[in-house]
């Protein structure tokens, strides 16, 4: 930029003499690092920028439009480079000197005096950080110096120095409200100052970086309580209510390993150093105890396939010990659920590591050390740890057809469980109060249950069926007395009272329910709310109410959301220098309405299908060039991304209202607007509101209770309003609100067990009378009547249908075309839902199928290419047949 000037003198210089206004101020963040891009400052500040000359070593402010010379600074300097002005644009900073020893200099531009030195920067320049006040934070070698450059004060905030990275600090920030500077030491750790006396003090605002109180899966660093199991880091902003996540990091540059905190979009903070100078060739963190307090990672040595197991104590912040001696893969671990400890499968056998005291025991000196397909070792086929009775579960390396119980503390064996069969390995599951364990084996039709509290076992029976595949669908009741298996039937087992052959207590003949779960102790529920009492037998659909809720139409047009499509009349603009949003006439360019906005977003915007209204993108926060700001976190990543949904009055240009879209990682949002723009759906990361531009009012939907799911990626919407309600597709079945209160009403299912739906989720239609609501998924269709809730759920081969459906006045026979015609009977479809196949199956002459409908409750007339047939859906005979006239 320095040389920007040197071809172009001659032009620049007519071009100064012709203009008769003086040029408009430089742009902030023009790219160019010379000339100050704070828009606050002064005209001559804004509009010039420093220029050095070796040739008469001086140090000059030049006009940015002319390239001229306007104020010499300093003189008598040696090699100068400039590194930025201070936020306000009065004071600059220059390393002065040969590059084996710089000194850092402030000059005061107003006055075109040197404020003072830090000497003694070698070979590259001292790293610089302004704040507000012009405070100035320089790092060097001898420690970070805070200067307080209108004062002329310089204080020694730390001595602490990483010469790696050649700085003090890895990250700075200032909160101006409180008077503070909060720094990450570049060697581990923070630490926060006061900005008169330079004095390390408390900080005065929690920075959100931490966890409050004392939760147990926290570790105590630095004073703060950092959460090692959480999602999130403090600025992933996808979930709010996410703890701030740490993790174990090796830096390859300075070889070091620290536990680090998250920061989404900005170097990640070091929060504590554990080791230092070491080189590996490889490293990978193996997970952290129950209460964070240890923390694990495998190394390897650089160049060899050796690996060593090692576990830090990170509140100590030194190394507890280690297993070395893995080849090729790594020792397989096994964490605790609650202790600190445990267990570690190596050549010589699995050890039981207590961190605490760093006790090993082995436990099992029984090794594979060949898998199928891969090389490895272990010493347990699989392994739980049962917190409620201190003890560790497992399935050993030469006790493969039972369950060894071992003391979570010692080691000690203190149980067996066989398994009912012959075949091995086996597996297991314990009940919810840990009072029981069922043991199975794959390859056999008997499993066990045994007793924990008296050793009592019971062998039950699943007759015809194989546990094998199914293995996975097994599970206790909450009070331990219950256990089910679902296969194609569900069987269901009174542990109590048990019967004497072992055989299930009742059998639910096509019941099948999926992946389910107890909801008390009798209870079970699959996917989309579908209930089944284990006791009594009786099963309550999915999201069917005993009887439809009273509903209460609303004015408006009922159909599918829209938008507006031709609404070229009126064009919007933003003028940023008026800071206003105008509605310009699109053929003449007039301004037919304006109104004051902060800085609107013109890459989005969108019309009501009527042109009444628009909604645009606006930013949720003021003029970008501000320097800074006062908070106590440089947030401006989460600012920036951040915005309003502001709708708007098309035809008066009056601002209606808004909603905020606050930035959340990988989350999105949408407006969907109902068919005669009465109201609008707007999805935003903080919830979805049924919103009414003309009385600025919104409501936030609540979900069925019986929903259990959650809008599908691209849902559909359809505005009811003859019943006051809207239905939106989601990933389990489709959802019904009260448009008026956004309380949910009705959730309905594509199957019986509430899934069904394909990897998109569910799709829907509704019949053309607004009577019939249709679910969709993969291979299934439930039927709805919107008034009477009545429905049927059928199998169909193929997914999405063209045109999807078609339904007769009385709404019994169901017709669905595709390539052929299908036909069902809804009034007589077999109990067995695997069994409803078409009541009649035709292919109908013509390459495409245009159109289907009921002429009555039992005639279909098809319009294809070649003509137009009717038929009668009871007999399937032809009634006529119709060519299509040339």
């Amino acid at each position: 930029m320095r040389r920007l000037f040197l071809g172009l003198a001659t032009a620049l210089i007519l071009s100064f003499l012709v203009t008769t206004l003086r040029p408009a101020p430089v742009a902030a963040g023009d790219g160019i690092p010379d000339n100050c891009e704070y828009t606050g400052a002064a005209y001559y500040q804004a509009n010039i920028f420093p220029r050095y000359k070796p040739q008469d070593q001086q140090l000059y402010l030049a006009d940015w439009a002319t390239g001229a010379d306007v104020k010499v600074i300093a003189g008598e300097l040696g090699d100068t480079r400039i590194l930025g002005w201070s936020l306000d644009c009065r004071y600059l900073v220059g390393a002065v000197g040969p590059q084996t020893s710089m000194d850092t200099v402030v000059w005061d531009t107003n006055t075109a005096t040197e404020i003072g030195r830090v000497l003694d920067a070698h070979n590259q320049p001292h790293h610089i950080t302004w704040g507000p006040g012009d405070y100035l934070v320089v790092e060097t070698r001898d420690g970070a110096i805070l200067w307080n450059v209108p004062a002329n004060t310089q204080v020694t905030l730390t001595t602490s120095f990483n010469p790696t990275s050649v700085r003090n600090f890895d990250r700075v920030r200032w909160d101006i409200k409180n008077n503070q500077l909060i720094a990450n030491l570049s060697v581990g750790g923070r630490a926060v100052y006061d900005l008169t006396t330079g004095q390390e003090v408390a900080e005065a605002v929690n920075t959100n970086d931490s966890v409050p109180g004392t939760p147990a899966t926290t570790v105590l660093l630095g004073g703060k309580n950092y959460d090692c199991h959480g999602d999130y880091g403090y600025h992933y902003w996808y979930n709010p209510q996410g703890q701030p996540n740490i993790y174990l990091h090796y830096s390859v540059t300075d070889q070091s390993i620290a536990v680090v905190l998250r920061d989404n979009y900005r170097s990640d903070e070091t929060i504590q150093m554990l080791e230092a100078n070491i080189n590996l060739g490889t490293f990978e963190t193996r997970g952290w105890s129950a209460d964070c307090r240890y923390v694990a990672a495998s190394l390897g040595a650089p160049g060899t396939d050796v690996t060593s197991t090692v576990v830090w104590d990170v509140a100590m912040g030194k190394r507890v010990g280690e297993f070395g001696d893995a080849h090729k893969i790594m020792h397989p671990i096994h964490w605790s659920y609650s202790d600190s400890s445990l267990i570690i499968e190596t050549r010589d056998g699995a050890y039981l590591w207590v961190l605490p005291t760093d006790t090993r025991t082995l436990i099992n000196p029984k090794v594979e050390t060949s898998l199928a397909g891969e090389v490895g070792i272990r010493s347990f086929y699989s392994l739980e740890w049962d917190t409620a009775h201190h003890q560790l579960l497992a399935v050993a390396v030469g006790s493969a057809n039972g369950v060894t119980a071992y003391d979570a503390q010692s080691g000690q064996q203190v149980g067996f469980y066989p398994s009912g069969g012959e075949h091995t390995p086996v597996g297991f599951k314990l009940s919810p109060d840990g009072s029981r364990i069922l043991v199975w084996n794959a390859d056999d039709s008997l499993f066990s249950v045994w007793n924990r509290n008296d050793g009592s076992g019971i062998t039950l029976d699943l007759g015809s069926h194989k546990w094998g595949y199914y293995s996975s669908g097994g599970f206790f009741s909450p009070d331990s007395r219950y256990l089910v298996a679902i296969l194609r039937d569900m069987l269901v087992w009174d542990l109590q009272n048990p019967n004497p052959d072992g055989s299930p207590t009742v059998v639910y003949q096509d019941k099948y329910f999926g992946s389910s779960q107890f909801v008390d102790n009798v209870t079970i529920q699959a996917y989309g709310g579908r209930q089944l009492n284990i006791v009594t037998g009786a099963d309550s659909q999915a999201g069917q109410p005993d009887s439809p809720q009273a509903t209460t139409a609303v004015a408006g047009e009922t159909g599918e959301s829209g938008w507006g499509k031709n609404c070229k009349g009126i064009a919007l603009q933003y003028d940023a220098k008026q800071g206003q949003l105008q509605f310009v006439d699109a053929v003449s360019g007039a301004v037919l309405h304006s109104a004051a906005s902060s800085r609107v977003f013109s890459w989005y915007y969108n019309w009501s299908p009527d042109c009444r209204y628009v909604y645009t993108v606006e930013s949720t926060i003021g003029d970008p060039a501000l320097p800074y700001d006062d908070a106590p976190l440089d947030d401006t990543y989460y600012d920036q991304r951040s915005f309003n949904l502001v709708f708007w009055d098309a035809q008066t240009g009056q601002r209606l209202g808004a909603i905020s879209k606050p930035y959340r990682f990988e989350t999105g949002w949408r407006v969907d607007w109902s068919p005669s723009s009465e109201r609008a759906l707007v999805t935003t990361p903080e919830g979805s509101f049924i919103y009414q531009p003309a009385t600025n009012q919104k409501v936030l939907l609540i979900y069925p209770t019986k929903s259990g799911s959650a809008f599908n990626t691209a849902f559909s919407v359809y505005w009811d309003y003859a019943r006051g309600q809207v239905y939106i597709s989601s990933w389990w079945g489709v959802d019904g609100f009260d448009m008026q209160t956004g309380e949910g009403r009705y959730f309905f299912t594509a199957s019986p067990g509430g899934g069904g739906c394909g990897y998109y989720g569910c799709w829907f239609d509704v019949s053309a009378d607004n009577r019939t609501l249709y679910v969709g998924g993969d291979g299934v269709l439930g039927v709805w009547n919107l008034d009477t809730l009545e429905h049927s759920e059928i199998y169909i081969a193929n997914g999405r249908t063209v045109g999807c459906c078609t339904i007769s006045p009385d709404g019994r026979y169901l017709v669905l075309a595709y390539s052929t015609i299908r036909v069902w009977d809804l009034h007589n479809l077999p109990d067995n839902y695997y069994a409803r196949k078409p009541t009649y199956v035709w292919r109908v002459a013509g390459d495409d199928i245009r159109d289907v409908r009921f002429i009555d409750n039992t005639t279909i007339e098809v319009t294809t290419s070649l003509g137009i047939q009717q038929r009668d859906v009871v007999t399937g005979a032809v009634l006529s047949d119709i060519p299509r006239t040339p």
